[in-house]
């Protein structure tokens, strides 16, 4: 080895000793990626963000109406792909009718290129695809960093919240469905 790649090793071991070498910032530990579909775009028009950073946390949404849990593999590979870690909220599910084992391979699917990030998901709230709950639980049984939040009871507590077609809300459900989604993201940060 030469003796100017000996002084620019020891100038930069230097540097990373005394903290002053970093190139790039420190990973984000309190990034949420959230990932859904118009019940997540709902809760982002009524606040999601907003509620998300007042807690500390620093959100990238990507909601899309009528997403189904398939189109969602690879915003969460390339949402994890190169990153230490975040949280990542999935409200997803609605959209992606009543074949359990299609949406169990997807689960599994979000599951690996979430990279051992911690993933919370909403259970299904809408009764025509209630089965795939029971689908999201044995994956939960199976993967130590998946959990699960149910609003359901806030709904059954407060039927007003439903909108008229049985699937959506209204704004003032969108509003509470923000804040559960943005306290169970806090609660599971790394």
């Amino acid at each position: 080895m030469g003796v100017r790649r000996v002084v620019v090793v020891l100038a930069v071991a230097v540097l990373a000793a005394a903290g002053l070498g970093a190139c790039y910032p420190a990973p984000q530990t309190n990034v949420v990626v959230a990932i859904g579909d118009s019940l997540l775009l709902g809760a982002e028009q009524q606040g999601l963000a907003e509620r998300l950073r007042d807690l500390g946390l620093s959100p990238e949404i990507d909601a899309e109406g009528g997403r189904p849990a398939d189109r969602a593999v690879a915003l969460v590979d390339a949402a994890t792909r190169g990153r230490r870690t975040g949280v990542l909220y999935l409200g997803l599910g609605t959209n992606d009718g009543t074949d359990r084992a299609s949406f169990r391979a997807d689960i599994e699917a979000v599951m690996v290129a979430a990279r051992g990030w911690p993933v919370v998901w909403s259970l299904v709230e809408w009764p025509k695809v209630l089965g795939l709950n029971d689908e999201l639980r044995a994956a939960r049984d199976r993967h130590a960093n998946l959990a699960l939040i149910d609003f359901t009871p806030e709904v059954t507590a407060r039927p007003w919240y439903r909108a008229t077609d049985g699937v959506h809300l209204v704004p003032a459900g969108y509003v509470a469905r923000a804040a559960h989604i943005a306290a169970f993201c806090d609660r599971y940060r790394p």
